[in-house]
């Protein structure tokens, strides 16, 4: 009868076995009996506890299979009766063979932990450890994967060990199967990870069935040795060998995909750019099909890899969450995941991001699920992608705040942040400009502690280390609340001296931790916010710059002088005057024929603005900078042998361009065109702040320019071009400059500061500043038009017309004349890249009267009626700012004008003795810097300057 019911239930589908037999297993599911099914026995077993004796007369190898039965039918059995069985079992033990009690473990692994359980398992533990050598593979593979689930028997227990060493001795018995039970189970633990243990002795064992494995037990193999960081070279070039070759990669489940992505790219094992490339195809082809946990492993394992796909993939997988609205199926570490993978690679996607940080702002409790690491991440993230609002970082500053714990909140315990984290924690808040004092406050006990502790010598292994406490104080300084409260300024002192501990006197290292890159960033967080002990602090360690710059990385060294030029601005006691000049030469030294002498793009920019700052008139220096600058667009198209061209942008590795019609590569094109422009609108403002004119650099920034002039800043450009003395074509002339690209760059900048891009060029001003700016430029250009072509300069007259007619609609647009009269009274000088008021008025000024007063000829005057109207309404409008500023802020004219006169006066005489000579600001180390707001003077210097077109 037994077997007739097992043929029964074998043959025919569940729904016909359950009308067929529903009636006699309807007792079972009332009162608990069970039908056992054994080898020549029937009997129903009811496993209430009264009747646990009827379990105990069966004999030892049927105990295991009927609670292994019971455990798969998921049968209604009290607690009660589970330690009765449990007890039986353990009772029964010593009659069992080791194959019966390897089963025993795998049987009863998933029952709920009561004391029953435990002292089972621990007999079962024993018995396994000393019977070990007589388990079968299979064997092996199940008491393993019992003891581990079951949760109970301790990773350091010997019979692990003993598992392990029968294991690798019969490892050629071992099929795939039992390979892959036995080694993911002592991957969960993480044992079997050590050298010459038990994955790594399986790993050629593993090489030599791989053909036998299904692709879903490949995934599960990949994983176990992903676990423990065992990186099989040949195992895993073989795995990928195969996923990528045979086609089977179709075979996978979304779980194998993300699991073998993750494997692969956490050992960066071999093939593992080759495998990611086909699972991100199979991945993009199923991405219906995956859970949101599929979909943060997958979005993890490419950006650790920072595989080519990962843009790509990534917007697919925004793409879809945000088609299929399925971020509330998202958990707390899922979005954590992926904020995290989306940052690493810099994938900004705009749209995702902001459904993201809206689901936060809307469910509060997503943020509150959250550790102390999941915050760390979520605001790293954040920041780093210029995400996330003020109401998104107050709810992670507050769940911190429960975490720690304080006078109406319990702190959670093992989830507080350690102090480490509470660093990074504050320089992400830092990094995404977000000062929030309750979160600063509550962390300076914690830190202050940590901090204590080090002073002590009594720190952790994993505590802060020196370059983590620069960062900290970098944080405090960057929000501006190094000043918060007494407590505050106390941390931030003793930070600073704890981080400059060990320097000498002279800068010497005589113990300290601080690296090259630490001192640089020591010194910007200096720069923003001084405590007690800065001075010493920036003393200490601009010796060291100076002693030992070797050491410093071009951006580093770069870094460290301009905080010492901001500190000396804002606190010039700090910096005395022997470690200034030091550095300047220094700086002058290096670009000369040191470490500084080969920048890329953003080097270059910050070496310029470095320079111009500073107002350091080395001409070496300068001719360097333009030097590399030249080399740098010279660079951008560089000739190929294979007959196509490549591309060489700031320094780095040329690129194919054979491919033009990707549009990927067209991008990447654009978006490094767009650094280069960057870089030379820069450079370009910086050479004519202290009026170094440099003919070859200007050369071939016309030739750039003349390309194109893609986000190009016109209004910085054009003006730039004026101080310099080479805006116009007679200019270009003296400077033996290509007429043709001076002309054709002026006709981009134009184009770019268009709003579309039709032939005629618009007159639209992003600003009063760019409009201001570009007016001057555009002035000069017109004064020395006369060599330029017909269509030029009818081009340039109707730009600077256009201009000047919006220029009263734009100083009225912000605000009435009393409030643009309030503003001049109350002028502060502007900051860097920052144009004033009373600034943009003087250069429209400055543009007007270089129309009138610097025309080449009657042709291209602005003479007619409805011209002198627009320049009247101009000058009405720029006259109240600039009278405001004259009757509040008197200047010394007198002695200003006496200046200007000399100045005029040795020019004309070195005019009258070699008329063919060209001379810059640069040359004349006497000549005043004339404020914005002296258009007057600033004419009669362009005048003297351009003596071809006078």
């Amino acid at each position: 009868p037994a077997l007739i019911l097992f043929l029964v239930l074998a043959s025919n589908d569940q729904a016909m076995v359950r009308g067929r037999l529903g009636r006699k297993l309807r007792p079972f599911n009332q009162c608990g009996c069970f039908p056992k099914l054994c080898p020549g026995l029937r009997r129903n077993f009811c496993v209430d506890s009264d009747r646990v004796a009827e379990f105990d007369q069966l004999g030892p190898h049927e105990l295991v299979p009927v609670a292994a039965q019971l455990m798969r039918q998921n049968a209604k059995i009290s607690s009660t009766a589970w330690a009765s069985i449990l007890e039986v079992i353990g009772r029964r033990l010593p009659e069992m063979t080791p194959a019966d009690v390897a089963a025993a473990s795998s049987a009863v692994a998933k029952i709920a932990q009561s004391p029953a359980k435990q002292e089972l398992f621990l007999m079962i533990a024993d018995r396994l450890a000393a019977e070990a050598p007589h388990l079968a593979p299979s064997d092996l593979a199940r008491a393993a994967s019992g003891l581990i689930t079951s949760k109970v028997v301790q990773p350091s227990h010997s019979v692990y060990a003993a598992l392990a060493a029968t294991a690798i001795e019969k490892r050629h018995e071992f099929g795939t199967d039992p390979m892959v039970q036995l080694l993911n189970a002592f991957s969960q633990v993480r044992l079997g990870g050590g050298r010459g243990d038990l994955l790594e002795s399986f790993a050629q064992q593993a090489v030599e069935w791989l053909s036998e494995f299904y692709p879903r037990e490949l995934a599960l193999l990949a994983n176990a040795y992903a676990r423990v960081s065992v990186a099989s070279p040949d195992l895993f070039r073989a795995m990928g060998a195969r996923l990528t070759g045979t086609g089977c990669a179709g075979e996978l489940r979304p779980r194998d995909i993300s699991t073998l992505a993750n494997a692969f790219s956490k050992l960066r094992a071999p093939m593992a750019v080759e495998l990611l490339e086909v699972l991100a195809s199979e991945a993009q082809g199923r991405l219906p099909k995956f859970e949101p946990q599929h979909i943060a492993g997958l979005a993890w394992s490419f950006s650790q890899l920072h595989h080519g796909r990962s843009p790509e993939l990534l917007d697919a997988f925004a793409t879809h969450m945000l088609e299929q609205r399925k971020l509330e199926h998202f958990n707390a570490q899922e979005l954590v995941n992926l904020l995290s993978s989306y940052a690493k690679v810099r994938v900004n996607s705009a749209a995702w991001l902001a459904a993201v940080t809206k689901h936060l702002e809307d469910r509060q409790e997503v943020v509150r699920a959250m550790g102390a690491l999941d915050l760390l991440y979520t605001a790293s993230s954040l920041a780093r992608l210029g995400s996330g609002t003020s109401s998104v970082f107050h709810s992670i500053a507050e769940s911190v705040l429960k975490l720690l714990g304080g006078a109406d909140r319990r702190p959670r315990q093992n989830q507080q942040p350690s102090a480490k984290q509470a660093i990074f924690l504050l320089h992400a808040f830092s990094q995404a400009e977000c000062a929030h004092e309750g979160l600063f406050a509550g962390l300076v006990p914690l830190l202050r502690s940590a901090l204590s502790s080090e002073l002590q010598g009594a720190t952790k292994r994993q505590g802060p280390s020196r370059s983590d406490w620069v960062v900290a104080y970098g944080a405090f300084a960057g929000t501006g609340l190094h000043m918060l409260s007494d407590q505050t300024v106390a941390l931030c002192r003793d930070i600073v001296r704890h981080c400059c501990e060990g320097l000498g006197s002279e800068g010497e290292d005589t113990g300290s931790e601080l690296s090259a890159m630490d001192v640089s960033h020591l010194l910007r967080a200096l720069a923003k916010g001084s405590v007690g002990w800065s001075g010493p602090a920036v003393g200490l360690l601009l010796s060291r710059v100076l002693s030992r710059p070797a050491e410093f990385s071009q951006t580093e060294l770069l870094v460290a002088l301009h905080a010492a030029v901001q500190i000396r601005d804002d606190r010039v006691d700090e910096v005395p005057v022997h470690l200034y000049t030091g550095l300047l030469s220094l700086l002058s030294e290096e670009l000369v024929s040191g470490s500084l002498r080969s920048l890329k793009a953003p080097d270059l920019i910050t070496a310029s603005a470095l320079l111009a700052k500073t107002g350091h008139l080395d001409t070496f220096a300068w001719s360097s900078l333009s030097r590399q600058l030249a080399g740098l667009l010279d660079a951008r198209l560089t000739p190929s042998t294979s007959g196509g061209s490549e591309v060489c942008i700031a320094g780095g590795q040329p690129e194919s361009r054979d491919d033009r019609g990707s549009d990927e590569q067209q991008q990447s094109l654009q978006r490094q065109h767009r650094q280069l422009a960057e870089c030379l609108i820069v450079v370009l403002n910086c050479f004519s702040r202290v009026g170094v004119q440099d003919a070859p650099m200007l050369r071939v920034a016309y030739h750039f320019l003349a390309d194109g002039a893609p986000g190009v800043s016109s209004g910085i450009a054009v003006a730039a071009f004026a101080k310099l003395g080479a805006a116009s074509c007679a200019e270009a002339e003296v400077l033996a400059l290509p007429v043709r690209d001076v002309a054709s760059a002026w006709l981009n900048l134009l184009h770019a500061a268009s709003s579309n891009n039709s032939a005629a060029p618009s007159a639209v001003a992003t600003s009063l500043s760019d409009l201001s700016l570009r007016l001057v430029g555009l002035a000069h250009a017109l004064a020395g038009s006369q060599p330029a072509p017909w269509r030029l300069r009818r081009v340039l007259r109707l730009e600077a017309l256009s201009l000047v007619g919006i220029a009263p609609e734009m100083l009225q647009e912000p605000s009435d004349s009393a409030r643009l009269e309030e503003e001049a009274e109350s002028f502060v000088e502007p900051a860097a890249g920052r144009h004033s008021l009373v600034a943009s008025c003087s250069q429209v000024l400055t543009g007007l009267q270089c129309l009138f007063l610097l025309r080449p000829s009657a042709a291209d005057n602005c003479d007619s009626l409805p011209a002198l109207r627009a320049c009247i309404a101009a000058l009405d409008a720029v006259q109240g700012p600039l009278e405001a500023r004259g009757r509040h802020r008197p200047h010394s004219e007198p002695a200003l004008a006496a200046t200007v006169l000399d100045v005029l006066e040795q020019l004309c005489s070195r005019v009258a003795v070699e008329p063919a000579t060209s001379f810059s600001m640069g040359a004349l180390p006497q000549l005043p810097v004339l404020r914005p707001e002296h258009a007057v003077a600033q004419y009669f210097i362009d005048a003297a300057l351009l003596p071809a077109s006078m």
